[in-house]
């Protein structure tokens, strides 16, 4: 696997709210400034009102600053709301930008706003576990996104077989962007990144977990032949290179660590012996066997005592899909989530 590969959000935060209420291009999104590091205040609570906002860093943008009166109905309140543009000697407002936007390409609108969401998430988990990330390794991971960007400009103008074009050139005069500020998001979206990371494997490897392989097959015919192989003695990777389904059958079905939950999968993983298979399974369509390599007790402590394990432990196994999907999970139960304020703003919230 590549060591530096970024993780891809697989499932939105706004998804993930949908399904807890029910049981339970574009600038990148804004992020932690580079010389960010933890300001030692307390974890946010979620009944401690407002703990975000007191933990969020003077760099990061402000909501909604006054540029102007929003228009207003009789007798309500006057409001100001950020003007956008000016035509005719009339202000367009934010919101109908928003709404416009929203109508136009809502799923794209919802994306960028589950980014910035995780990035408070990021923000938050950060800020209570006191991480810290070297200025130089920031420096690293942007100039190295950078240079993937410059190689793909210079992919595309070779393909259309126009002039050589450099990243500031392409920004400026593709994007309409301030090249220098441009490279300044680059950075903080490098920062975003290595902060998200840590915290995210700073919360595995605080629970519970086992580190597994699995199989995974489409038919019952498969399953009975994947059974039949494991049962004349076939190793269990072997046995996943042959017939799994799963993307994982590359690296003999090795799979991000599972934790503890109420999911036919985090229950097998912790009703599985050490070394012995569990399953199989029938679970979304498909049918499921696990091994169970090992079981670590979970690592406690603030960012001296986890930050360490959760270097070198990133160095073997970079963050992916389903490692996100298991932390935001847990988010969700630790911090309070709300679209509802720009779903009204676009008229689809609920007063």
């Amino acid at each position: 696997m590549n060591p530096h590969a970024r993780f891809v959000v697989p499932i939105t935060l706004l998804a993930l709210v949908s399904a807890c209420a029910s049981a339970a291009p574009n600038p990148k999104p804004a992020s932690q400034p580079s010389t960010w590091q933890p300001d030692g205040k307390a974890a946010p609570k979620p009944d401690e009102p407002k703990a975000e906002a007191a933990a969020t860093p003077a760099a990061l943008p402000k909501s909604d600053a006054a540029a102007g009166e929003a228009p207003k109905s009789a007798g309500a309140a006057v409001q100001t709301e950020a003007v956008v543009a000016n035509v005719a000697g009339r202000p367009v407002y934010m919101s109908e930008l928003l709404v416009q936007w929203m109508y136009s390409d809502s799923l794209q609108v919802l994306q960028q706003l589950d980014d910035l969401a995780l990035g408070r998430l990021f923000l938050a988990e950060g800020t209570r576990l006191g991480v810290k990330i070297p200025p130089d390794l920031v420096t690293e991971t942007s100039d190295r996104i950078i240079k993937a960007m410059e190689a793909e400009i210079a992919r595309k103008n070779s393909q259309s077989q126009r002039p050589a074009m450099t990243l500031d050139k392409y920004v400026d005069t593709v994007l309409g962007l301030d090249p220098i500020r441009y490279r300044e998001r680059l950075r903080d979206d490098a920062l975003r990144q290595l902060l998200g990371e840590r915290v995210m494997r700073a919360w595995l490897l605080a629970q519970p977990h086992a580190n597994i392989r699995i199989i995974v097959v489409n038919s019952e015919d498969d399953m009975k032949s994947a059974q039949a192989d494991l049962a004349a003695g076939t190793a269990f990777e072997d046995v996943a290179r042959k017939r799994s389904k799963d993307p994982s059958a590359k690296d003999g079905g090795s799979i991000t660590p599972i934790v503890k939950a109420e999911t036919p999968l985090g229950k097998l993983a912790f009703e599985t012996a050490v070394g012995s298979v569990g399953g199989p399974i029938h679970d979304s369509g498909a049918w499921l066997f696990l091994k169970i390599e090992e079981r670590p007790d979970p690592i406690g402590g603030d960012w001296a005592v986890l930050g360490p394990a959760v270097e070198k432990n990133l160095q073997d196994r970079p963050v992916d899909n389903l490692e996100v999907k298991q932390w935001k999970t847990a988010m969700l139960q630790r911090y309070e989530v709300s679209f509802q304020p720009f779903l009204r703003i676009v008229g689809q919230g609920s007063n």
